[in-house]
């Protein structure tokens, strides 16, 4: 009968066979507690286990782990048959024990990427964003551009339009008032030489008016 129930604790560094075990390192055979002098105080003895037979477990890094270990109430003998035993256990038990750091590797390694990727997104997110508030600045200010283009276009049209109307009226006031007048002032001169004067400017003024219309 097992005097040991499910979730029964102890108290390292009490006396132990454990202790010795996963202190030093090693393995450790007590045939008989009661009959060694420094066991006399183990608390395995208030539950009748004078044979213990053990040997350490460790993490794949080293650290103790526990130990394996078989006890009794009384002496055994054939001790040497445990020696082959517990190391096989101890071999499965071993695996175990990596395939959990492993397992504990990979989900840091999991949250990790996990919290690379959500940084990732987020400052995708943020950058996103940032392009879209750029984006729809950069149309305001083509909307902007495309109004003044607009509105530049208009006073060039009518920058244009003033201008080919002030040269019509130009033309018009030559042709109609100062061509004639120098017409009437030559027609009335007595004189050659300002009769060729005033053919001159009346000439290089229908240039002129040429050139307006």
């Amino acid at each position: 009968e097992n005097p040991y129930e499910t979730g029964m604790a102890f108290t390292l560094h009490t006396g132990l066979y454990c202790d010795v075990v996963m202190d030093d390192q090693r393995e450790l055979l007590v045939r008989n507690a009661h009959a060694e002098p420094e066991w006399c105080a183990n608390p395995d003895l208030k539950h009748g286990m004078s044979f213990y037979f053990g040997s350490p477990l460790n993490w794949p890094d080293g650290e103790i782990f526990g130990t394996i270990c078989v006890l009794d109430t009384q002496a055994q003998n054939n001790a040497e048959r445990y020696r082959g035993l517990l190391p096989e256990f101890g071999r499965v038990i071993d695996s175990d024990l990596k395939l959990l750091v492993e397992i504990a590797e990979r989900e840091h390694l999991a949250a990790e990427l996990k919290k690379s990727n959500d940084e990732l997104e987020q400052r995708v997110a943020e950058r996103t964003g940032e392009l879209t508030i750029a984006i729809a600045e950069l149309r305001a200010r083509e909307l902007e551009i495309q109004e003044v283009n607009t509105t530049l276009r208009v006073l060039l049209n009518r920058v244009e339009k003033s201008r080919a109307e002030a040269e019509e009226q130009i033309v018009q006031n030559v042709n109609d008032l100062v061509i004639p007048l120098v017409e009437k002032i030559r027609a009335q001169s007595r004189t050659t030489e300002l009769q060729t004067h005033l053919s001159l400017l009346e000439a290089s003024l229908r240039k002129i008016a040429s050139s307006l219309s």
